[in-house]
């Protein structure tokens, strides 16, 4: 056991976030579980929900870096070609790709200001 206080707060801390992590971890493999088992069945009726629910745990996923962006879409991209080869409707949420860090139109531009002339000091 850590003597120093630093070290005893570095032990918290690794115990708070294995737990978090193993909790995301656990919700993936279950949405991810799910969904596999209404494809196996084709259960064709609830499978835009399950693919939902999947790729938000995959986004989540990757925003607290448990995933590389790049495995996160091909895992998207494989269950919603499995969703609609058994019949399953894709939601138009579950057909879009991920959005890109560039500016979104949701986001106001600011109108350009008009740049102030600086004035010549004559001597």
């Amino acid at each position: 056991m850590p003597i120093i206080k630093s070290a005893l707060k570095r032990v918290r801390q690794t115990t708070v976030r294995t737990a978090r992590n193993a909790r995301t971890k656990r919700d993936l493999k279950q949405a991810r579980r799910a969904l596999e088992a209404a494809l196996a069945l084709k259960n064709a009726r609830n499978l835009s929900e399950l693919l939902s629910n999947v790729q938000s745990q995959l986004d989540i996923s990757v925003k607290k870096h448990r995933l590389h962006q790049n495995l996160a879409n091909r895992l998207k991209a494989r269950y919603a070609r499995q969703v609609k080869a058994a019949g399953g409707k894709l939601s138009k949420k579950a057909a879009k790709p991920a959005p890109s860090k560039a500016r979104t139109s949701k986001a106001k531009a600011r109108p350009k200001q008009p740049v102030a002339k600086k004035s010549s000091a004559k001597k």
